[in-house]
């Protein structure tokens, strides 16, 4: 472990007399524990440390050149009888815990500042019982100790939502399972059409090139929603682009994933609508693909009346 030594605590080691004091910050089941090797109290980074004295033991920190996980163990001596189930019940599988390395001067002020000298997790307790006190012993695992673990990670909706609530990302996994994927054209959009309109009111942006806009009369729909919220309602045959290629809204499956302004997004709801509305049906000589709502689109390939 790398030692940040301050600029004071280098000048009061080169005078020679120093007096080396361990600090200890544990977290237990009723809040966090801050003790010190001497006696009485102790005031440093804005925190009391009491005095544990001779009842308080560190066990020797290992440090090797190889990348390992070295535990250490605490101690502390003397607890009343009566008290020692409590004193147990405090302890709590991987709660953190920090060693200290500090100096006092001859005056028996604080040298600015400790140093870590151990970092990791409380592991299990151990007690041994005296007469009318006893020894708990809390074994604490190095930070390192997490690389040997094994990754309990499932992958499922279940596990993904711990982590990012509300992430639909997994939920469609299943539906990928068989899936064919196909990048281009799509073998699901009819070949030959390229036709298809969007609802009025729908917010058009072409990426490149100016558009013609005209509108008619239109009783079929179908109404898409992905996972981000966004809506879009065009005709059944208004051409979008997924991870399966250029699809029409008909042909759509709920899964696929759809190519939006923010990136790929997860179509979640596909309905077919029957209302009388106007259609707009957008047209452009070059490029051909704009914006609807956000979600990538196809226009129509005969450009009519520019408005």
């Amino acid at each position: 472990m790398a030692r940040t030594i301050t600029a004071a605590v280098l000048a009061e080691l080169t005078k020679g007399t120093v007096y080396p004091i361990v600090l200890v910050e544990v977290e237990f089941s009723s809040g966090t524990i801050n003790v010190w090797s001497g006696n009485g109290n102790l005031s440093w980074d804005s925190k009391t440390w009491t005095g544990v004295g001779e009842l308080g033991k560190v066990s020797a920190i290992k440090e090797t050149s190889e990348v390992r996980a070295d535990n250490f163990v605490l101690e502390l001596s003397g607890i009343p009888s009566d008290l020692v189930g409590k004193a147990l019940d405090e302890v709590r599988y991987g709660k953190p815990a920090t060693v200290y390395q500090g100096f006092l001067t001859k005056a028996g002020v604080m040298i600015v500042d400790p140093f870590i000298v151990a970092k990791g997790f409380t592991d299990r307790a151990e007690l041994e019982e005296g007469g009318e006190s006893a020894t708990i012993r809390v074994n604490c695992e190095n930070d390192l100790a997490a690389l040997q673990r094994p990754n309990e990670r499932r992958y499922t909706p279940e596990d993904q939502k711990d982590e990012f609530p509300g992430d639909l990302g997994f939920d469609f996994v299943p539906a990928l399972q068989e899936r064919k994927l196909v990048w281009g054209k799509g073998e699901a959009f009819p070949p030959g059409s390229g036709a298809g309109c969007v609802l009025e009111g729908t917010e058009i942006v072409p990426l490149t090139h100016s558009m013609s806009v005209t509108s008619e009369q239109n009783h079929s729909w179908i109404e898409i929603e992905l996972a981000d919220g966004r809506r879009l309602t065009a005709t059944p045959n208004h051409p979008i682009y997924t991870d399966r290629g250029k699809i029409a809204l008909e042909s759509l499956q709920l899964g696929d994933a759809v190519v939006t302004d923010i990136g790929i997004v997860a179509l979640t709801r596909t309905q077919p609508l029957q209302k009388p509305a106007r259609k707009l049906i957008v047209s452009m000589k070059h490029g051909h693909l704009f914006w609807a709502n956000g979600i990538l689109s196809h226009n129509v390939k005969k450009a009519p009346r520019r408005l």
